[in-house]
């Protein structure tokens, strides 16, 4: 254990467990009863350009496909307290006023990521090399870097066209002036200051990115049938469209005949008692691997 580490402490009031190595100060992230996974890691940081541009509110509709660990020839292993090695997350949000139609956004973690688009030279770096967030428009397509950082449209001989006003304050400081600002606003009181991300913003965001986490966790990988789990949805079926990725395969819930992937779906007004009864949260990852590869979580939004 390392020196100055208070384990009792740390865990708080979760459950009592001889110390894990590796656990602290980042890996954490990987056991659910700690963390949320690389979507509750990175997500709000790649996922909060497009809600915010959109305007987008909750999902009307998820699915998730997750990544296996195989322990032998055949076998995949079971890791139940750990989050998936990767996993590629396709939320539906409601048509908005800044949209004209459904918007479908990808999540792709554990080095899963978009075709490389084809305005982009094969030698040119994709986003930053690492996380990033593709807008796919119906006049066009846009990257961004980590956190939003640097976007340009593509080709990226056309950022030298693109001459659009600020119409958002920029945080004094960049990326760190975050939390300064955070300070600020926690000395001036509540509602007395106005910040990049409030509330109204950052909560539906954050309950928007988890509700995906009920897809991932409700996914089922056995020897019996695969099965899908359900869930209703917070809000109605409307429409633009944000993507990071392909949508996998998933099997049908009336025949469930399994294909090679299937993922568990989350929809407004579909919850099937006996499909929801029988589905089992079984995750295949480690506690380290999902973080290990964490620099390669991709989100896509498109019109």
């Amino acid at each position: 254990m390392p020196a100055g580490l208070d384990w009792d402490l740390w865990l708080g009031t979760g459950t009592a467990r001889p110390y894990v190595d590796n656990l602290v100060p980042f890996n954490w992230r990987g056991w659910w009863d700690y963390g949320t996974g690389a979507l509750g890691d990175m997500g709000c940081h790649l996922m909060e350009a497009p809600f915010r541009v959109l305007n987008l509110g909750y999902a009307s509709a998820v699915q998730a496909s997750v990544g296996s660990v195989y322990v032998g020839e055949f076998k995949r292993g079971h890791f139940p307290e750990s989050c998936p090695s990767s996993s590629h997350v396709t939320r539906t949000f409601p048509r908005t006023n800044k949209t004209k139609q459904e918007v479908t956004v990808h999540w792709m973690d554990g080095d899963i990521q978009p075709e490389h688009p084809d305005e982009l030279w094969p030698n040119k770096l994709f986003s930053d090399g690492g996380n990033g967030t593709l807008f796919v428009g119906s006049k066009g397509k846009m990257m961004a870097s980590t956190y939003g950082a640097n976007p340009r449209p593509l080709p990226t001989s056309r950022t030298q066209e693109a001459r659009v006003k600020h119409k958002l304050a920029r945080v004094p400081g960049g990326a760190d002036g975050h939390y300064a600002q955070w300070v600020e606003a926690c000395l001036a009181g509540p509602g007395k200051m106005a910040v990049s991300s409030p509330f109204e913003l950052a909560g539906p965001l954050t309950e928007a990115l988890l509700m995906a986490n009920l897809a991932i966790r409700g996914y089922e990988t056995s020897s019996a049938p695969l099965r899908l789990a359900t869930a209703v949805a917070w809000s109605t079926p409307a429409g633009a469209s944000s993507c990071s990725g392909t949508r996998k395969s998933c099997a049908s819930p009336t025949s469930r005949k399994p294909t090679a992937s299937c993922g568990a779906s989350t929809a407004p007004g579909g919850e099937d008692k006996e499909r929801h009864a029988e589905a089992q949260p079984k995750h295949l990852a480690n506690v380290v691997a999902p973080f290990t590869t964490l620099a390669r979580c991709f989100g896509c939004a498109s019109a």
